[in-house]
């Protein structure tokens, strides 16, 4: 599919040919990584077109973290990986072709959109949330999206889910729709100021 370390590039077009003579597109590489999950890992865009039509978007994989006390692997998916990954194409196209929105790692219960608000990806954060993902969903250690956000210094993000998540516990729309915050701004200019960065 290509190899960024080596300098190869990616190669859709070998990839549809294989698949069309009968490959797996579920088959594991090195380590059982299925070939999804190498080319959302490797950012390859085109590849992942290629296989999102065939491959289990939700298969369950191996993925590997890191923090203060080492490296460690977690139960993921292909799905969640791709989120952690930030590139909104490849999310897009995983989620349009079928991905569980509030898939739950095998860690901490991490959903994608946990993942999302804890990189700061406001635009994944806006696609899933359109998509339906539950903003009131909260990890092993009762931590939810928005106190995920708010912990990593995304607070427009958090601002935003905390709306998101007044309407999906039953809030009126219009109760908050035109509300202003004490700087003035409405939900909607704050999420249109994080979008762009201001």
């Amino acid at each position: 599919i290509g190899d960024s370390y080596n300098g190869i590039p990616p190669r859709p077009d070998i990839v549809r040919m294989l698949l069309e003579a009968g490959a797996d597109p579920n088959a594991g590489l090195r380590g059982g990584r299925p070939v999804l999950m190498v080319a959302v890992w490797g950012d390859y865009l085109e590849v992942v077109r290629v296989l999102v039509n065939s491959a289990d978007v939700n298969a369950r994989v191996l993925a590997r973290r890191q923090d203060s006390s080492g490296s460690y692997n977690i139960e993921s998916t292909v799905w969640i990986e791709s989120v952690r990954g930030g590139t909104y194409d490849i999310v897009r196209s995983l989620l349009e072709a079928g991905a569980d929105i509030d898939a739950r790692d095998g860690y901490h219960g991490w959903t994608a959109l946990m993942y999302a608000a804890e990189g700061g990806h406001f635009p994944i954060v806006d696609m899933l949330v359109k998509a339906g993902a539950d903003v009131r969903i909260q990890d092993s250690n009762s931590e939810s999206a928005v106190s995920i956000a708010r912990e990593k210094g995304f607070g427009e993000i958090a601002d935003y889910l905390e709306t998101v998540q007044d309407i999906q516990g039953g809030g009126e729309l219009e109760t908050w729709v035109d509300a202003l915050d004490g700087n003035g701004h409405t939900p909607l200019t704050k999420a249109a100021r994080a979008a762009d960065g201001t």
